[in-house]
């Protein structure tokens, strides 16, 4: 404490059927400047001694470039604050250099929006683009770096199967995360989800 919220970014590249953030936003991801983030960030700790930051992004790491030069940014001006990205972070835009960026410049704590354990549903149902060969490496990569993992999954998808579902909460499982949510797919007005329904 105090902590705050903030939005660097609106939108997500990515189209998954689920989600209707195209229909909210637009469908291109519109992102302020590293600059800019980092200048609001200075002014929050000045203003208002705060101590950490919850980014509200839709997709904060999308552009990998942006992404670290704001976490290189935080670094380098020292601002020795926690921060996190409470809504989740898009684990296709995760490698190991950006992982220890994260890290370095207080994050603590990484929601990944996982959302199934089968590879069929991810690909062919939900369009995310997730490589679940890629989650575990991932995960174990966190936890070597000394910060907290949560996982995202949705349930009940048109077309899944009882084997998948039970697939899915299987593979959750064997991650081991600190926290796994689990959510009923919900066919929100505007997604390609509700059109199918």
């Amino acid at each position: 404490k105090p902590f705050t919220q903030m939005i660097s970014s609106r939108g997500c590249p990515a189209k998954c059927t689920f989600c209707v953030l195209e229909n909210h936003w637009g469908k291109i991801q519109r992102m302020r400047s590293a600059k800019n983030v980092l200048d609001e960030i200075e002014f929050l700790i000045a203003t208002y001694g705060i101590k950490e930051i919850h980014f509200e992004d839709d997709n904060l790491t999308a552009d990998k470039k942006r992404a670290i030069e704001i976490f290189d940014g935080m670094i380098k001006r020292g601002f020795n604050i926690n921060w996190q990205s409470p809504s989740g972070i898009a684990v296709y835009t995760l490698d190991d250099e950006i992982l220890e960026k994260m890290k370095k410049s207080g994050c603590y704590n990484i929601p990944l929006g996982i959302e199934s354990g089968d590879q069929e549903v991810l690909s062919k149902l939900m369009h995310k683009p997730v490589n679940l060969k890629k989650v575990t490496e991932l995960v174990k990569k966190i936890r070597a770096l000394g910060m907290g993992v949560k996982g995202f999954f949705i349930l009940g998808f048109p077309d899944e199967t009882k084997e998948s579902i039970l697939r899915t909460i299987e593979f959750a499982k064997s991650l081991e995360l600190d926290w796994t949510l689990f959510f009923i797919a919900a066919p929100l007005p505007g997604s390609p989800l509700y059109h199918l329904c």
